[in-house]
């Protein structure tokens, strides 16, 4: 966002964004939601040497325990392009993670994109603790990526939080992520012991700009039309001029 806008020759700060948007949607649960946020494009993600599953260090994600995150936070970790043209089955992804969660609605997910996540599969989802005494534990996961031999893909680590309360110090650590096929490891990523090619990235939802129960059933085209909503200064107030901000369309099943 910027810091000063210029209308009609004469600079000023920013004071005020409006956003406004027409939605049509079909609410057949009672309780069912449409949502839109505003929040800062901020990565949670860090290279740590606490607690690593092998080396020196993984990544981990901790969920702050003040600030703007209490609800519908998003963090990814996405792999470049991983080449599986040249491929032989059987190929796997194995990596080592560690998780601390909400069970049932706070949840670490893994997804494959071939087209740059227009769309993508979800392979992997993980909601609850993982602890042996007390202590967190990492665990050696191996998904089959077979199907996608012959195609270029593109790997997700996600933390995902629901949009009523994401607990304070959630945690999704990261380590020794490895793609292989019969010959070998194609990809590798070793949590930082060495520079990483992952891409870290997230979006902190501080302003609930929307939450609507909507008209109910509606089997035909009904547009309604939503205007000034302030994104500045929306319900928490954590968004100010000079942020890289996201905007975030939630549409929340009953």
């Amino acid at each position: 966002m910027p810091t000063e806008v210029t209308v009609g020759g004469i600079t000023s700060p920013l004071k005020a964004t409006n956003l406004s948007v027409y939605l049509d949607w079909d609410n057949v649960g009672a309780n069912s939601q449409f949502r839109v946020y505003a929040g800062l494009a901020d990565t949670l993600w860090d290279v740590d040497g606490t607690d690593p599953g092998v080396g020196d260090s993984s990544w981990v994600l901790q969920v702050p325990t003040s600030g703007p995150y209490v609800e519908f936070i998003r963090q990814f970790l996405t792999t470049p392009v991983i080449d599986l043209t040249g491929a032989t089955a059987p190929v796997n992804l194995s990596f080592l993670f560690k998780s601390v969660s909400e069970p049932e609605f706070d949840y670490n997910k893994v997804d494959i994109s071939t087209d740059n996540f227009v769309s993508y599969h979800t392979v992997f989802s993980h909601s609850g603790g993982l602890t042996t005494g007390g202590v967190n534990t990492w665990t050696d996961t191996t998904i089959d990526l077979s199907a996608y031999v012959g195609e270029t893909v593109q790997l997700r680590f996600s933390q995902n939080g629901d949009f009523g309360f994401v607990e304070p110090d959630n945690i999704f650590a990261l380590d020794s992520i490895d793609v292989s096929d019969a010959g070998g490891s194609i990809f590798f990523d070793d949590g930082g012991d060495t520079p990483s090619s992952m891409v870290p990235s997230g979006f902190v939802p501080g302003n609930e700009l929307l939450a609507t129960l909507g008209p109910g059933p509606q089997p035909t085209p009904n547009w309604l039309s939503v205007s000034n909503m302030d994104v500045l200064f929306g319900s928490d107030d954590n968004v100010e001029p000079g942020d890289d901000i996201r905007i975030g369309v939630v549409f929340v099943s009953d």
